[in-house]
């Protein structure tokens, strides 16, 4: 293992069942983990220690030890079902978990590693993540096209504000002033002042094409996002709104993570089996990397960043019709409905 935890990105392999760890100074795998069924979102603790992995299949955390890569303990989620998104606050003592299948966003203590209560929330929650304070935690509601806010000490809904069709992930920017939330079904961005917590604008372009992940650059001027339809990631001017390259990846890429030093993104490529990582100085791919089957999700530690989170999404669905094309469709699991890629 090399010295700094910055020096690895690990990627959630949802059809083995296992995390590949890459070592990004050498672009080489470094180790295998085993974890839970159907890996999809993932997330460090504010100090990098501990790095979480949703289950969504087995309903359950898979808590890794980064010092050394092992699995340190399996946390069920009880009335969480199709775990996704996951916070954890900047004092690094609880973590919430966004549930795809049941209408709960779980509580996890860190120190304990053991589910501690539930926010009721009255929706699917997608993904979740807390501002920069801790003061506010945002989760997307997939099937309602909202996005909520909620005060995390008393479980209140604070903010109902709509966004586009089936939005997914959310981004804060460097400052965190806005937050960004790729809608899947609409292919468009929804950007959300957090001064108002209302949208402020959608950005949409051409290039957009049923957005999943997203990272923004160091300085907060780019974002890039991945189009699972095209097989590109858009890297967006944020001045302009507009998409200054579209860069050719893999076969349906999810969900990308940037490292610490921004200088380079990793793609992973769901039908490939690959990660591609991007140079951003030239937006160019430099090497791709073959991984596990159905690599959904990329995480990098950033100690920088107010967010910890690894963008993820969990696959439901991972059927083949043959005919080369992809769908959205709205897969019953549970008592909710999750998002589903079909090739």
């Amino acid at each position: 293992m090399a010295s700094s935890t910055t020096n690895y990105a690990y990627v959630s392999n949802s059809g083995e069942n296992t995390l590949s760890i890459i070592n990004t100074e050498s672009n080489t795998i470094a180790g295998t983990i085993t974890v839970g069924a159907g890996p999809g979102q993932l997330a460090f603790t504010r100090d990098g220690s501990l790095l979480y992995v949703s289950n969504e299949d087995a309903n359950s955390i898979s808590v890794i030890d980064v010092s050394n890569g092992e699995l340190i303990t399996t946390i069920t989620l009880g009335i969480g079902l199709g775990p996704g998104g996951i916070a954890t606050n900047p004092e690094g003592t609880v973590a919430y978990v966004a549930n795809q299948y049941s209408n709960y966003i779980s509580i996890i203590d860190i120190e304990t590693q053991v589910v501690t209560g539930s926010i009721p929330i009255g929706f699917s929650s997608f993904d979740c993540q807390l501002d920069a304070s801790g003061s506010l935690l945002y989760a997307t509601c997939l099937d309602d096209n909202f996005v909520l806010t909620i005060d995390p000490n008393t479980h209140i809904i604070t903010n109902t504000i709509p966004v586009g069709i089936t939005p997914l992930l959310i981004l804060f920017n460097p400052d965190g002033s806005s937050c960004y939330v790729t809608n899947f079904s609409s292919s468009n961005i929804s950007v959300i002042e957090t001064s108002t917590n209302r949208v402020s604008g959608t950005i949409t372009n051409d290039s957009f094409s049923y957005l999943t992940g997203e990272v923004i650059s160091r300085d907060g001027k780019y974002l890039y996002v991945t189009n699972t339809i095209g097989d590109t990631v858009s890297c967006i001017d944020l001045a302009t709104q507009t998409t200054v390259q579209s860069i050719e990846v893999g076969n349906t890429p999810f969900i990308s993570a940037i490292t610490s030093d921004g200088k380079f993104i990793y793609v992973p490529n769901l039908y490939d089996n690959t990660v591609s990582v991007i140079n951003t100085s030239t937006n160019t791919v430099i090497r791709t990397i073959p991984v596990g089957a159905f690599p959904a999700a990329i995480a990098i530690y950033n100690p920088l960043s107010p967010s910890t989170k690894g963008n993820g999404i969990s696959i439901g669905g991972r059927t083949s019709s043959g005919n080369g094309t992809y769908n959205y469709t709205s897969t019953t699991k549970g008592s909710g409905n999750g998002v589903a890629i079909t090739q």
